[in-house]
């Protein structure tokens, strides 16, 4: 696993691409069913990050469940998308 292997160095040198990495990883694990892992992880992930929306808009999604977070993500990709585009 990618944080397993880098994620001191991760955090220490690119904070930003490691909490990318992190919020990926408890976001796969709520999409595939894996509750009570991808809960922990969340909160986890909030706790480290306080400041990131994204980090609390994780764990509210994750409580609502996995339809939540998959909206949460289509919906975040067709903002990218969009700004990407214009």
């Amino acid at each position: 696993e990618l944080l397993e292997r880098h994620g001191d160095a991760l955090r220490r040198w690119a904070p930003k691409r490691y909490e990318m990495f992190a919020r990926a990883l408890v976001t796969s694990k709520l999409l595939s069913g894996a509750y009570v892992e991808g809960i922990q992880g969340s909160i986890q992930h909030a706790a480290r990050f306080p400041s990131s929306v994204q980090s609390w808009a994780l764990v509210l999604c994750g409580v609502l469940g996995q339809d939540a977070v998959a909206l949460a993500r289509a919906m975040r990709m067709k903002m990218r998308q969009a700004e990407f585009l214009s």
